[in-house]
């Protein structure tokens, strides 16, 4: 199923209609997201109801690395999968300076809750940046994900900046894992 409507917000009112939908397919496996339309009015901490417990493939599209709401809807969103295989995750967006503390400090408060991605098995990242926000995803997803066989990280926009390629390539290698046999593959495109 791809959904991209205008707002999608979970929670009550009229954005539980979302939630009300995706209720009807209770036995759907594979799901695609248009993340800059997510909102949310509900305690982020939450996890969403039990229907995506079947939920297999996700995939979440233009996510904005500077915008905490799309950061903490997504984080919900996939801590509400708990037999998730596979992830990807696109974002075409830069982080700004001012953004980047705001990240660290969501994924910190995402790391304190009891989240163990037990089934996740395969993560691809694609990223405008390598910067601080995208790379503390990779760490979250790293950390929890104890049967992660490989986690792609592919950045855009910076190949001549080798000392930056260095430096993503260097942290990646030094986040600890979930999985002792997690495989890291970074690239860098354009």
């Amino acid at each position: 199923m791809h959904l991209s409507p205008q707002t999608l917000n979970f929670g009550g009112g009229i954005s539980s209609n979302v939630i009300d939908l995706l209720s009807l397919f209770p036995r759907m496996e594979r799901l695609c997201f248009c993340v800059k339309f997510l909102t949310a009015d509900r305690n982020y901490m939450e996890r969403l109801p039990s229907f995506f417990n079947h939920l297999k493939i996700l995939k979440l599209k233009f996510l904005d690395f500077s915008d905490m709401e799309q950061i903490f809807c997504s984080l919900c969103l996939i801590r509400s999968c708990p037999n998730l295989k596979e992830l990807a995750i696109s974002s075409d967006t830069l982080s700004s300076d001012s953004a980047v503390d705001l990240i660290v400090k969501c994924m910190t408060v995402q790391y304190s809750i009891c989240c163990t991605l037990r089934n996740l098995s395969t993560v691809k990242i694609k990223a405008r940046t390598g910067f601080k926000g995208e790379l503390e995803l990779v760490k979250f997803l790293l950390a929890n994900s104890p049967s992660l066989v490989n986690l792609t990280f592919k950045v855009s926009g910076i190949r001549n900046d080798k000392d930056v390629l260095l430096s993503i390539s260097q942290q990646l290698l030094r986040f600890q894992r979930a999985s002792p046999t997690a495989e890291i593959i970074f690239s860098c495109e354009g």
